[in-house]
């Protein structure tokens, strides 16, 4: 395989003091910790107001070739780290963050894509390592942290303007027979 070169070599063993000696060899694996992107959920019209339980997805691809996954929810502080198992050397690799549960209150939120540039080393770039391709009205890039393999984001969520509730009343021991004239009270908190 060609690519074993990037992530391992082989050599014998130096100098040979033993018969032993000539049977052993160095094996080098290239290991670099996992990047993280650390996520955290927010009201647009207010920071201070983070948003619990909403999950994304988030995939890295490059070439349309998914080379890594992670799904996660944010917590009670609105935060949740992403995972990247795989980035590729001297390559830029296209993150897409995807909403797959919404809180109740809030609007759904476009896909975020974001590019991050790697050097020879599987590293971010110190300079110009990443680029929002897609979603930037909804995303803050916070912090970047190459030598950590981290990305600090703020994404704020529009709160649903109105909503609709659609009420009735079926008789008790008729349940095809609709109660006309009911009264209803309605408290949203």
């Amino acid at each position: 395989n060609p690519d074993i070169a990037n992530i391992a070599t082989a050599s014998k063993v130096t100098p040979i003091v033993t018969i032993d000696d000539n049977f052993k060899i160095n094996i080098k694996l290239k290991n670099n910790p996992l990047m993280k992107i650390n996520i955290k959920k927010v009201d647009a019209n207010n920071e201070e107001t983070v948003i619990k339980n909403v999950s994304f997805s988030v995939v890295g691809t490059l070439d349309d070739v998914e080379y890594t996954r992670d799904s996660v929810t944010t917590d009670q502080n609105g935060k949740a780290t992403a995972n990247i198992y795989k980035t590729l050397d001297s390559k830029t690799m296209l993150f897409t963050i995807k909403e797959t549960k919404k809180s109740p209150f809030y609007e759904w939120i476009d896909d975020i894509k974001l590019e991050v540039s790697f050097d020879a080393t599987g590293k971010m770039l110190q300079e110009n390592a990443y680029r929002v391709v897609a979603g930037n009205e909804h995303v803050n890039i916070t912090n970047v942290n190459p030598d950590n393999f981290q990305i600090d984001m703020t994404i704020d969520n529009e709160e649903i303007k109105a909503f609709g509730v659609h009420l009735y009343t079926d008789d008790v021991y008729d349940s095809n027979k609709k109660v006309g004239q009911a009264t209803w009270d309605v408290y949203l908190t």
